[in-house]
């Protein structure tokens, strides 16, 4: 009986230019999971979210959480994930990469295993209220 397994869903919070370049294993966006058919009624869904550093999924655990009866959990974000040398999968071929985004050359704390990808020349403005990322 899998009625007493808990549904894991794992989301990953980040822009699509960052989640054109990897992706943990099983992800899916917040578009995905935004437009699934899941009701609170479901006590046995797990929501793990994630995005860089775990930030911007901290923001959307506290919405999940306060809108919804399912457990969320925060992960530490992908840039932590890759100092435990977990595996990455470049969305459009499903294959293994050691590419991820990292915002910046700033923001790039993955493991020296993994490479850095990012825009330079792009500034990203958070506008947390919202929930929006602007580009100036």
């Amino acid at each position: 009986d899998n009625s007493s397994s808990p549904a894991i869903l794992l989301v990953d919070v980040r822009t699509d230019d960052e989640t054109n370049v990897s992706t943990l294993p099983g992800a899916m966006t917040m578009k995905d999971f935004e437009a699934l058919d899941v009701t609170d009624d479901d006590a046995n869904v797990v929501v793990v979210v994630y995005c860089t550093i775990g930030y911007r999924s901290g923001f959307h655990a506290r919405r999940f959480a306060e809108t919804s009866n399912f457990k969320i959990y925060n992960l530490d974000g992908i840039l932590s994930y890759t100092h435990e040398h977990g595996p990455l999968i470049e969305p459009k071929s499903g294959q293994l990469t050691n590419q991820v985004h990292t915002y910046s050359a700033s923001w790039d704390f993955s493991h020296s295993d993994y490479k850095a990808v990012y825009d330079s020349k792009q500034v990203v403005i958070a506008n947390w209220i919202g929930g929006t990322i602007k580009r100036i």
